[in-house]
C-alpha cells in the first residue's frame, strides 16, 4: 500500500513538471511567433521608409514602435530603418544568371533610375537587449513623375508577404515595362524615347538571420 502510494505520488510530481514545462515550452514557441511577426513589420516599415526616401518625399530616419504591448508597458520594440547603398541591384528576372542589359527612359519628362537601400530591423526586449534582427537590399525605380519610386527587387526571400512588386527587376525586359514617350502636334505623335542602356549583374545572396 505504502509503495503504491509513493508510486502515485511520483507520478503525479512527474506528471505536473511535464505539464509545467510543456507550457513553459509553448510559452516560449508563442513569445518567438511574436518577435517573428514583429521583425517582419519592422521590415516592412523599413521598406516603407526607403520608397519614400527614393521618391525624394523624406531623408530616411530610424523608426521606433511598440510591437506588442502588456499591462506592464511595451514588450516588444521594434526599430526600422533604411540607408542608401551601393550594393548590386537584384538580378533582373529577365536574366537572373549572368549580366544583361536594361533599358532606362532618359527623356527629361520620365528621368527613370535605379535606387538601392540597405534596410534592418531589430526586435528590442523591455531591457534594450536585441532579441533578433535583420539585414536586406531593395530596389526601386525611380521616376520624374508619380509614383516617383516602385519596389523592383530584394535580396531577401523572405519579405515576400511584404514586398509587392517580386523577387527581381526586369529592367525593361518583359513586354510591357517599358516606358515609353511621345509627343502630340497637329502633324500626329512622334516618338521621344530616349534610351540609356545600364548593365545589371546579379546580386549576391540573402543576409542570414540573426538569430
Amino acid at each position: 500500500m505504502l509503495l503504491r502510494s509513493l508510486f502515485l505520488v511520483l507520478f503525479v510530481a512527474v506528471l505536473a513538471d511535464a505539464i509545467v514545462n510543456a507550457g513553459a515550452a509553448a510559452a516560449r514557441a508563442a513569445y518567438h511567433r511574436r518577435e517573428m511577426t514583429a521583425l517582419r513589420e519592422g521590415l516592412a516599415s523599413a521598406v516603407a521608409l526607403a520608397q519614400q526616401a527614393a521618391a525624394g518625399e523624406v531623408s530616411p530616419h530610424p523608426l521606433s514602435t511598440c510591437a506588442y504591448a502588456s499591462n506592464g508597458g511595451c514588450t516588444l520594440r521594434v526599430d526600422s530603418d533604411a540607408a542608401p547603398s551601393t550594393a548590386a541591384l537584384p538580378a533582373a528576372t529577365a536574366c537572373p544568371v549572368a549580366s544583361c542589359t536594361v533599358l532606362m527612359q532618359n527623356n527629361s519628362a520620365v528621368s527613370e533610375g535605379r535606387s538601392t537601400f540597405t534596410i534592418s530591423a531589430r526586435v528590442l526586449a523591455p531591457n534594450g537587449d536585441t532579441l533578433a534582427s535583420r539585414n536586406a537590399t531593395v530596389a526601386f525605380r525611380t521616376f520624374a513623375q508619380p509614383p516617383y519610386a516602385t519596389l523592383v527587387g530584394s535580396l531577401d526571400a523572405t519579405l515576400d508577404a511584404a514586398l509587392t512588386s517580386g523577387a527581381g527587376d526586369d529592367g525593361g525586359n518583359v513586354a510591357g515595362t517599358l516606358i515609353h514617350v511621345r509627343y502630340s502636334g497637329p502633324a500626329g505623335d512622334v516618338p521621344g524615347d530616349v534610351w540609356r542602356p545600364v548593365e545589371q549583374r546579379p546580386a549576391g545572396n540573402a543576409q542570414p538571420w540573426n538569430p
